[in-house]
């Protein structure tokens, strides 16, 4: 896989080195300005030339759990690893139905955890878990081992809790602009403005 690193250099040109060919190419351009004015840009690994890479590296997904109060769980569906100085600990957990139309409609995902002897089960009653944010990060497994800040991330909101046994939940997730997001003006339904009112 090709390993492309980009480099600002002066008088408005952008460096691009291919680490596979050890050539710098110099690229100039209006669409320069639009770059961000740091010294150096942290390296860019190609997520999709390694779908057609003859030996392809696997691709880790990393969950994390946003509940509304701040608090957080970051989650691996089998073994613990530290990624990014945030550790991801193991827990039996599933994605499913994960796609997009070309029309760019969102389905709707499951979610699966483990509820081993009911852990879950009291957080998930009194509410803790609804509209919590789920997200999930694919990273390369070079990336992964070499501790690169290089993800992709997809983001979804907690819609509600389809299946609820001692074993496992199941959640229903939701796109986070899916769903009626508005509010409700404050107002006082009282008499004598709105007699049919009793106290």
């Amino acid at each position: 896989m090709t390993t492309l690193d980009i480099y600002k250099a002066p008088y408005g040109s952008l460096l691009l080195n291919t680490a596979s060919v050890n050539r710098t190419v110099v690229v100039q351009g209006p669409s320069l300005s639009a770059l961000p004015g740091s010294a150096a840009f942290a390296p860019i690994n190609l997520q999709r030339t390694e779908a057609h890479s003859l030996t392809p590296d696997g691709i880790v997904e990393l969950f994390q759990i946003t509940l509304r109060t701040g608090a957080f769980l970051n989650l691996k569906a089998n073994n613990s690893v530290t990624w990014q100085g945030t550790v991801y600990e193991a827990c039996p957990i599933q994605l499913t139905n994960v796609s997009r139309g070309s029309d760019a409609q969102a389905n709707r995902p499951s979610l699966t955890i483990a509820n081993p002897d009911n852990i879950l089960s009291p957080f998930i009653i009194n509410g803790y878990l609804d509209r919590a944010y789920f997200s999930r990060k694919s990273v390369l497994y070079q990336d992964l081992l070499a501790d690169n800040n290089v993800y992709d991330e997809r983001i979804w909101v907690i819609s509600r809790c389809t299946l609820l046994t001692n074993q496992l939940a199941t959640f229903e997730l939701r796109d986070v602009i899916d769903g009626p997001n508005y509010r409700c003006p404050v107002r006082l339904y009282l008499p004598p403005a709105f007699p049919f009112v009793t106290l």
